[in-house]
Order: C-alpha cells, then structure tokens, then sequence
C-alpha cells in the first residue's frame, strides 16, 4: 500500500475504482460471478449460480485476460508497479494449466 500513501484520498478512490472494474469485467465476461472484494483484490465463482461444465477454464481464461489487462495498463504507466497476487500469474506461467484445471474439475 506505498502508493497510497503518496497519493491524495480522491485520486486513490479512483485507480482503485477503475482496478476493480477491471478485475470485475473479466470475471463477467467468462460467465463468472464476483462473491466479494477484498483489499486489493476479488473473490469470484465459476459455475455458481450458473453451472458450467468448463467452469475451471473459464476461470484460467479469466485470469490470463486480467493478466494481459493489467500488464497493458501497467505499461501504460510504467512508474507504477503492480502488486497483485493470483492465479493469473501462476496461470500465464504454465500454459497447460487450464487444461489440467479442467480435467480435475471435470
């Protein structure tokens, strides 16, 4: 949290604000469900209240797009570092994860 303490109250509101739409567009856009928002991040459902067979895909492929989301927006301010923590890196690092997700889940 240092870089909240460099930026006045209205300004922090308001990366926070544009942070959490995006993490909530990407779990909307692969049919997943936000249950709650935490400190610096989201608790988000795939196959619940919906079912989906390809429930844990679905989440792999949500948190590669937050992924290529962030990094996007990260270099478009390349002073700020980002430090979120998730799946998505562990995701993006091994690519067959989301296959094998899958056959676990499924």
């Amino acid at each position: 949290m240092q870089l909240a303490t460099q930026l006045d109250p209205e300004h922090w509101h308001e990366l926070l604000e544009r942070y959490f739409a995006i993490l909530t567009d990407a779990v909307h856009r692969f049919e997943g469900t936000v249950k709650q928002y935490t400190d610096d991040g989201i608790m988000a459902l795939f196959g619940a209240p919906i079912s989906h067979e390809d429930r844990a895909q679905r989440a792999c492929y949500a948190a590669l797009h937050l992924q290529d989301a962030l990094v996007i927006r990260k270099s478009a301010h390349p002073s700020r570092s980002s430090g979120w923590r998730s799946g998505a890196k562990h995701a993006a690092d091994h690519p067959s994860y989301c296959s094998y997700a899958a056959d676990e889940v499924g």
